[in-house]
């Protein structure tokens, strides 16, 4: 009988001494829960950052190409006044009318003086506002990139001339049999 209320004594102990103990228990369960869940769904959380991440640096090509194609260079206005000439006001209305309605943005190449760049930005809102008055204003941004210009000839070339197959050969080898 003694043992029996020792016993019982150390039993009534160790609970008392386990009750401590049980503080983290139903936090524990709770992050087993949410780890068991993710485990068993793993890539598909992390597949949509990876694959914007990958995408970015395309997106960030694709602006720089609408840009380098949108931007109104030094031939596209006339040398003296720095007004629009016929080429930049055909260059204009491409841009406004032709291009998506995200992609028009018009750019003009920034001078070495600071009043010549106005003037070329005053030229082009004004333009602007004659050939797409239904749009607003038209965004027009300063950029030290320059347009995508190729000579003339070479453009001419590319254009007149036929695309050409190289002629095919047939390697000559043995059978042996």
């Amino acid at each position: 009988m003694k043992r029996f209320v020792y016993g019982c004594w150390a039993l009534v102990a160790m609970t008392c001494a386990a009750l401590p103990a049980q503080a983290g228990w139903n936090e524990f369960w709770e992050r087993f829960h949410v780890d068991f869940h993710r485990v068993n769904c793993f890539p598909e959380p992390f597949i949509y950052g990876d694959r914007e991440a990958a995408r970015a640096p395309f997106i960030a090509m694709i602006n720089n190409g609408w840009r380098r194609q949108n931007t109104l260079g030094d031939q596209h206005f006339d040398g003296e006044t720095n007004r629009l000439n016929q080429a930049g006001t055909l260059k204009l209305k491409e841009i406004l009318i032709e291009n998506p309605e995200q992609f028009r943005s018009v750019f003009v190449l920034r001078t070495a003086f600071g009043d010549t760049t106005n003037i070329r930005l005053q030229s082009v809102q004004e333009s602007a506002a004659q050939i797409a008055p239904q749009q607003g204003q038209a965004l027009v941004y300063q950029t030290n990139v320059g347009p995508a210009v190729a000579p003339g000839e070479e453009v001419d070339r590319n254009f007149r001339t036929p695309a050409k197959l190289p002629a095919m050969t047939v390697s000559g080898g043995s059978s042996g049999m």
